[in-house]
Order: structure tokens, then C-alpha cells, then sequence
């Protein structure tokens, strides 16, 4: 369950930004007239000192500078584990560097509630599939392709569910890069252990990307680059909860024998 607070207060929305700023947060620009094009960005410069105010936002490729120019408003999304943030502003400014846009009169922010999640196992593993995802096969960032099983390539592990949603783990970044572009998907699908799949319309509220060291038997140290995502299930059939219910029942199961 997502909880929604708007912040419309100046100094608070300025303190905010600049926070986000601070942290290096990115996220997803939205041309309000456009919504399927999305294009990646960082914060860079807040300047709220001098008029006009205004958000500086980098790390945008030309192909992305190139498309954003031709739109004036746009919806800025930020994504972080356990909360969005998103809002409304005009494109002021576009340079090499990224694009000034203006700063927004609210802020909303979504924090997710806590509900009890379960983690899954080698034994009750499900599957979960974005729906429009087509993993190219020279894509060296994407899952392998084998002939035949191309559709099975964009299923991914999911390591944690609950009622409302769940996390999904990869070590392919290319699916993450694209979720982060495509954030709400209407024809994804789930696949619980012994049961049929079904679809459920879901939507990205986290990316998180994990670093971890590993020391070999042989004493050599390597780098292993890990990435995990959040979606919400959007408004699921009665169908599914009663199936996820049944999942779950097993769970709780498990994790009390264990």
C-alpha cells in the first residue's frame, strides 16, 4: 500500500530538492504530452537564490537532449527504495551538460507502508515478466538467448513478495535500465510455483544496485554487481490475491518450521 504526501510549502519543496541534489538522485523525465518517451537523468545544480529559480538535471544522453527540447512541460520522476517522488515543470534551459527546468509549485512523494514480506526459496521460487521487454541477442547487459526459449530470457527471480508487490533481483542491468524507462506496465506477468500464471498490472516504485565482494577457495577476490526493483501490483483480480493467499500460506509455513 502507497501512502501519498504533497508538499506545496516553498521553502520545503526548495529544501527538498536541494537534498535530492545533494544525494545524487536520479531518475525519469516525462514530457506531460509524451509519457511513453523516457529519458534517464541526475541532479546536478539547484539555484534558488537568484531568479529565475531552477533544477538542473545531467547525465542526459544527446538522443535524450535531442527529444526533450521540443516539449515544454515535463513530468520529472525520482525513484528511490521504499518511496517515489515526482513533479511538474517547465523546460527553462537546454545545454551540453542536461537541461534547466523550473522549480515545481508541489512535490508528491509516495512511501510505501510496510507490509510482511516473505523471502522466497530454491523450493517455492516465482517468476515475474515486464510483459514488453524483447531481449535483443547482441545486447551483452541482457540475459542470454537460446533459440527457441528467447521469451523465457525476460522472466526474472523474484526474491521477496507480499500482498502488495514484490522484488525482483537480476545481474543483467538491461532490464533495470529499461523498467526505469518503462515504468508502469499493464500486461505484466506473474508465475507462482504449481499455479497458472496471470497477468497483473504493476508499476516500478524502487531500483537498487548492489555491489558485493566474493573471496574464492583460491583467495581471489571478485566483484559481483547485483540489481533488484520493486513494482506494486495495480488494483489485482480477486483471482490472483486468492492464489497469492494460498502462495503466501505456504510461506509463512516454511519460515515457521525454519
Amino acid at each position: 500500500m502507497v501512502q501519498e504526501k504533497l508538499i506545496s510549502e516553498t521553502e520545503q519543496i526548495h529544501k527538498y530538492l536541494r537534498d535530492l541534489a545533494l544525494k545524487d538522485s536520479t531518475g525519469i523525465i516525462r514530457p506531460v504530452k509524451a509519457t511513453t518517451l523516457g529519458v534517464k537523468f541526475r541532479f546536478g545544480r539547484t539555484k534558488f537564490n537568484e531568479k529565475p529559480f531552477g533544477i538542473q538535471l545531467v547525465d542526459i544522453s544527446q538522443y535524450g537532449l535531442n527529444k526533450l527540447k521540443d516539449y515544454k512541460e515535463l513530468q520529472i520522476e525520482v525513484f528511490g527504495q521504499d518511496r517515489r517522488v515526482s513533479f511538474k515543470s517547465d523546460l527553462l534551459k537546454v545545454s551540453k551538460y542536461g537541461i534547466w527546468v523550473s522549480v515545481p509549485v508541489e512535490v508528491s512523494k509516495s512511501e510505501r507502508r510496510q507490509r510482511q514480506r516473505y523471502l522466497t526459496n530454491e523450493d517455492h521460487l516465482p517468476f515475474f515478466d515486464p510483459g514488453n521487454w524483447a531481449v535483443e541477442p547482441d545486447d551483452i547487459s541482457a540475459p542470454p538467448v537460446f533459440g527457441l526459449y528467447k521469451p523465457l530470457a525476460a522472466w526474472t527471480l523474484v526474491v521477496d513478495i507480499s500482498f502488495g508487490g514484490l522484488c525482483v533481483e537480476t545481474r543483467f542491468p538491461s532490464i533495470v535500465n529499461w523498467v526505469e524507462s518503462n515504468p508502469h506496465f499493464k500486461e505484466s506477468m506473474v508465475q507462482l510455483p504449481m499455479k497458472k500464471g496471470f497477468q497483473v498490472e504493476t508499476e516500478l516504485r524502487w531500483t537498487k544496485r548492489i555491489r558485493e565482494r566474493v573471496v574464492t577457495e583460491d583467495g581471489l577476490t571478485l566483484s559481483i554487481q547485483k540489481y533488484k526493483f520493486g513494482m506494486q501490483f495495480i488494483e489485482p483480480s480477486r483471482e490472483f490475491l486468492q492464489s497469492l493467499t494460498e502462495f503466501l500460506k505456504v510461506m509463512q509455513i516454511t519460515e515457521n518450521k525454519g
